[in-house]
């Protein structure tokens, strides 16, 4: 089991609790279509210039031989980004999200795709939605700090007294 980092649950959570810029439904590429397979994805943003999608996905069918349903990212410029495979529950029920997705203003659409398992580029259109024009309102990083930079600590001086005093 990998190492839990205090930090990457702390910003998986506010991602969760967060109701993003926005929200787009995937509707059926195919409007004759039988099966009623659909997405809601919230779209937002970070600090640093990056943004999140987090995607629920419904009318899916579970156990596809040697396929899967995928989302992708689809920037205004440049190959489109695989939010990954969703894991179909016995509901038709699906979840996926990523955090390392461009800028808020590089998003053009959003599409869920039937595909190879181990696809790298779009399939089959099940359902799509454009994304909305949207300038990033969050604060880049610092120029010169890096990413994964500690927040600076207090640290005693001279003059500071230790909170507790030790029990006798």
């Amino acid at each position: 089991m990998p190492p839990v980092h205090k930090g990457g649950l702390q910003r998986d959570l506010g991602i969760a609790k967060s109701p993003g810029r926005t929200t787009v439904i995937l509707s059926n590429a195919d409007k004759k279509a039988k099966d009623g397979a659909w997405a809601a994805v919230t779209w937002g943003e970070q600090e640093g210039g990056k943004s999140w999608m987090r995607v629920a996905a419904y009318g899916l069918q579970p156990d596809m031989e040697g396929k899967a349903y995928h989302v992708w990212f689809t920037p205004v410029s440049g190959a489109p980004v695989d939010l990954g495979a969703l894991a179909v529950d016995q509901n038709g029920g699906g979840f996926a999200m990523s955090i390392t997705l461009p800028a808020l203003d590089q998003g053009k659409s959003v599409i869920l795709t039937l595909d190879d398992a181990n696809a790298k580029q779009p399939g089959q259109t099940i359902a799509q939605a454009d994304l909305p024009k949207l300038k990033p309102t969050l604060q880049g990083a610092p120029e010169n700090a890096p990413a994964n930079a500690e927040q600076p600590q207090a640290k005693p001086g001279p003059g500071s007294q230790p909170m507790h005093k030790p029990g006798k």
